[in-house]
């Protein structure tokens, strides 16, 4: 069923109206197999910041998809945001070696700055800029980093750099929680006008 209908459309990209959590909720239980629909339904937690629910959601997705990257990354992002640094950086590290892709690394490269691992963080992040000839990583991503870190003024640079190539991962930023520490700055407002997102 192509993957329910590509995870109902991203359950209508993170959107905050409950009915499509509720969906998505009903659709897991129709079709537990379905792994892309079990991962968009942890990133409607995570935006919905429901962290007791994504650490249950996650810790059952991992039991049917041991071998699914995003289903560790959700784990990852529940262990971060309930304190459990250690458990966090544990989980980010099961993807890489799963895929090798660039989107897993930069998640690693977060969950450290998040974690305080801010050596690592940085030396993961400079392999991925070094490799950016080669392997594509969104803008979009960097931006979280440099987030995580304390850069803002990188952060915003990635930002731009991010809307100026119309990067798809643009469509989260205003409801993304990684983005929480740039809300106040009038160009986190700016970029939000930009966007023209739906009221």
């Amino acid at each position: 069923m192509l993957q329910c209908a590509a995870a109902l459309q991203f359950i209508r990209s993170v959107s905050p109206n409950i009915s499509l959590l509720i969906q998505g909720m009903c659709a897991v239980e129709l079709d537990p197999l379905a792994y892309n629909l079990s991962g968009a339904v942890a990133w409607v937690y995570m935006f919905a910041r429901q962290n007791d629910r994504l650490l249950s959601h996650a810790k059952r997705s991992i039991e049917l998809h041991p071998d699914v990257p995003l289903s560790h990354w959700a784990l990852g992002f529940a262990y971060l945001e309930t304190g459990d640094h250690e458990s966090a950086i544990a989980e980010a590290r099961v993807a890489p070696g799963l895929t090798g892709a660039t989107l897993s690394l930069a998640l690693l490269a977060e969950t450290c700055a998040v974690a305080g691992w801010r050596d690592e963080a940085q030396t993961i992040m400079q392999h991925l800029q070094a490799g950016a000839g080669e392997k594509y990583l969104t803008p979009y991503m960097f931006a979280r980093i440099h987030t995580a870190l304390g850069n803002r003024d990188e952060a915003f640079r990635w930002l731009n750099i991010a809307y100026q190539e119309r990067a798809p991962w643009m469509v989260l930023l205003k409801r993304d929680p990684r983005m929480d520490s740039l809300r106040a700055d009038p160009r986190y407002e700016s970029l939000v006008r930009l966007m023209n997102f739906p009221s």
